[in-house]
């Protein structure tokens, strides 16, 4: 029981209707940190990650902080509810403060603000499948907390749980309690309601279910909000979060959508919306501009509401009043050429340029020959296929299932071949995704397969996809057993006679890999699998099967962390040689892949004087490039660089001057960066 209130629970859940699902949602990112009160390091890393809280505001980023018994068992915060505290502790599997987890992963390290703003980037970047509106109403000390939780796409079938935290914004306790100096403390956890287990959540897309938790507050505590996040236990990500605290936001939107990547054929016009919505309190504008990077003979447009503008038009005002939403319609007409088209909407909002947001619209023509499947768990390892993939001349097109969602085998039967990486991702391959690769390979598909501790996940009893359903899939369609999940062995040749291997031997450690490769796991053959590559010590690395109706191959290891390029290269023209690609029409041939502008950052940031601006061009041809600063006015303070720049990775150094050599102003900076009709922008932040 806890030693401040005695508490009381009921818990609701209420079907409330089946609704038409919006298009998607504004993620709100959920941080947990974990510190203590005389843990040293907590004093430097705790007043970071509440500046970089504060910075994004909470209609993007929440934070809850849980307190350990360690390294001092009398912290205040934690014996006022030991419960719930070790219980978080626990899930995660906190060993030590400070610690930080991000919408359910462990990551970054705790007190490092370039790197927290870059994660929160990359997931801000993806909407969420669910919406969560907060009511709170507090009878005495009674405080009820009613979440409408709304699908607006497709959720996992099982395993989801709602969470919601009474926290306490914060607490000044005027003399340090431990003895690392702290004496301010933000978004201190107060208790869960009505566990730390939190409630079974089960809903589908377009349907709103409510929870309702009622718990005691103790009058000490001051502004007590609730934050609820429903998070999948099954992998503990965390799909959205919310808060009861009032909106104090003038200026701020939302712009995304659940449809944005479709696979289609000549002659089709696919329609892909989006949503946007004026989250502040204010009207405001939207200036959005069209940027178009279609193949020879495919068309463009762009819908408002029932306002269609002609292909021709490059830029539109969308004027939203606060909490109104608007549809945005982006109409694709598929040519002959085989490519992929995309279409990229760019908006800044009027009274505030510094909120920019842009949006990718894509359609890839299904004469493409290979899709490659990003599923590496938000890493970027996918460039490394992707490169080795435009290497073999043949067109490709790539497909993030964070981002762009789950593929369906009608999706894949497109494609002559799918190169799926896992990278280092949990869970691996998952069940939906099994079953649709299993009759994509049975229609008679090519897969190649790659990543470490899929074995491990799927036969150890601790991993995710731990099963006898997945095990088969594993025996059957990879043609593998599973030995062990760490090798300890970087070293990797060729069988003599392979038509895959023969004559190679490289290393996956070191050179220009991406040197990643902690659990290169052992394999044997099994059914019609015959082992292609092995390890320095004669165990299996890697298998092929051909079944006469389909051929994979399955490398227990991370294909990118091959330590050159010149050995990807050679083993994925390899692989798709042994598929069969050159036996083919050709349609679709000898098509360079599509040019990519990734990886966009600056370090350092925030930064005094001076910053690098670094990102990687990826594609088969050089690309002419516009890198600008701008001032959040919009106004144009320095020209970097105008000029060809080849594919590879680039970084241009600013020293923080304008276009006259004066020094700028501190405040907030937009990089941006164009290349061909594709742009990207950045946001830096200069102090003094």
């Amino acid at each position: 029981m806890n030693t401040f209130r005695t508490m009381t629970v009921l818990c609701l859940l209420l079907l409330i209707a089946t609704m038409s699902p919006a298009l998607a949602s504004q993620r709100v990112v959920l941080l947990e940190s974990f510190t203590n009160v005389s843990c040293g390091p907590c004093a430097t890393a705790n007043p970071v990650t509440h500046s970089v809280v504060d910075e994004y505001g909470t209609l993007k980023v929440l934070n809850v902080q849980y307190h350990m018994s360690w390294p001092s068992s009398t912290d205040p915060f934690y014996t006022t509810d030991t419960a719930d505290n070790n219980g978080r502790r626990t899930y995660y599997s906190v060993n030590a403060v400070p610690d930080l987890a991000t919408d359910g992963v462990n990551t970054p390290e705790p007190g490092s603000a370039p790197s927290l703003r870059t994660l929160l980037d990359n997931r801000l970047a993806t909407d969420s499948p669910l919406d969560i509106v907060i009511s709170t109403e507090l009878v005495g000390n009674q405080l009820t907390v009613t979440a409408d939780i709304t699908a607006v796409g497709d959720v996992p079938a099982s395993g989801l749980v709602t969470r919601i935290a009474l926290v306490e914004p914060f607490v000044n306790t005027g003399s340090p309690p431990g003895n690392n100096g702290e004496s301010l403390f933000y978004c201190t956890m107060r208790d869960m309601l009505p566990s730390h287990s939190g409630t079974s959540l089960t809903i589908v897309n377009g349907q709103t279910v409510q929870v309702v938790q009622t718990g005691t507050v103790n009058p000490a505590w001051n502004g007590v909000y609730a934050v609820v996040w429903v998070q999948n236990d099954t992998d503990k990500s965390v799909l959205q979060a919310a808060s009861s605290l009032a909106n104090t936001t003038d200026y701020a939107y939302f712009f995304g959508g659940a449809h944005r990547d479709e696979i289609s054929g000549e002659s089709t016009v696919v329609a892909l919306e989006a949503v946007m919505t004026n989250l502040g309190l204010q009207t405001d504008s939207y200036n959005v501009q069209i940027v178009k990077d279609l193949p020879v003979g495919w068309e463009a447009s762009v819908c408002e509401g029932t306002l269609c503008y002609p292909p021709w038009t490059t830029d539109i005002v969308v004027g939203l009043n606060a909490s109104e939403q608007t549809n945005l319609s982006v109409d694709i007409t598929v040519g002959a050429e085989v490519g992929v088209g995309t279409v990229t909407l760019n908006a800044v909002s009027t009274n505030d340029p510094s909120l920019m947001v842009s949006r990718d619209f894509r359609v890839i023509h299904d004469g493409t020959k290979v899709l490659c499947v990003d599923d590496d768990g938000g890493y970027a390892y996918e460039r490394y296929f992707e490169n080795a993939l435009i290497s073999t001349g043949h067109s490709w097109a790539s497909w993030d299932l964070a981002a762009d969602g789950k593929l369906s085998t009608p999706q894949l039967d497109n494609f002559f071949a799918v190169v799926w990486n896992v990278g280092l991702g949990y869970p691996t391959v998952e069940a939906d995704d099994r079953a649709a690769i299993a009759a994509y390979l049975d229609n008679g598909g090519r897969l190649f397969l790659s990543g470490q501790d899929i074995g491990w996940d799927i036969f150890d009893p601790s991993g995710y996809e731990y099963g006898a359903a997945a095990q088969a899939w594993y025996r059957t369609y990879l043609g593998a057993s599973y030995v062990s999940d760490d090798t300890n062995d970087l070293t990797l040749l060729g069988i003599a006679g392979d038509p895959i291997s023969d004559g190679m031997a490289f290393n996956i450690g070191g050179g220009d890999g991406a040197n990643n490769q902690s659990y290169p796991s052992e394999i044997e053959p099994y059914g019609n699998g015959v082992g292609c590559l092995l390890y320095s010590a004669g165990r299996e690395a890697a298998t092929r099967t051909d079944t006469g109706t389909y051929r994979t191959v399955y490398c227990a290891f991370g294909f990118e962390g091959i330590a050159t390029a010149a050995a990807r290269n050679e083993f994925m023209a390899n692989v798709l040689d042994w598929f069969g690609i050159n036996l083919g029409t050709g349609v679709g041939d000898n098509v360079v892949g599509p040019l990519a502008l990734t990886d966009l950052r600056n370090h350092p940031n925030p930064f005094n004087p001076t910053t690098d601006i670094a990102f990687e061009i990826v594609g088969g041809r050089a690309a002419t490039t516009i890198v600008d600063v701008y001032d959040v006015t919009g106004a144009k303070v320095r020209s970097l660089y105008l000029g060809e720049l080849d594919p590879g990775a680039h970084a241009l150094h600013w020293d923080g001057r304008d276009d006259s050599g004066r020094t700028v102003s501190s405040g907030v900076y937009l990089a941006r960066v164009q290349m061909n009709e594709r742009q990207q922008t950045l946001k830096m932040t200069m102090t003094k």
